[in-house]
């Protein structure tokens, strides 16, 4: 089994005093197709919005490709900031 190109180990996010997304894990696998369902305000968008880095997560890790992005100060996080990540030559350039 290959490594997961993307993985998020105990995300927490929160709204004030709502707690929207609790202890999040999932690993993607290269290949994989992954589908999101659950009722309405159940965290879905929350969850793609803490992926793509558009929210602040209050705890957890997300790493791509074995590198955390969800540290703010990570070459990850400035790739999704305004620079293009290439898969192919492992780097992330600016756009």
């Amino acid at each position: 089994m290959s490594e997961p190109v993307l993985e998020v180990e105990g995300l927490r996010k929160s709204y004030a005093d709502k707690v929207v997304l609790a202890d999040v894990d999932l690993a993607v696998a290269p290949g994989d197709v992954v589908c999101l369902i659950g009722a309405s305000g159940s965290g879905k968008s929350t969850l793609l919005r803490c992926l793509n880095l558009l929210e602040d997560v209050d705890d957890g890790v997300i790493r791509f490709q074995g590198e955390e992005v969800s540290d703010p100060g990570s070459t990850g996080a400035r790739c999704a900031a305004g620079w293009a990540w290439s898969s192919r030559a492992s780097t992330c350039s600016r756009t």
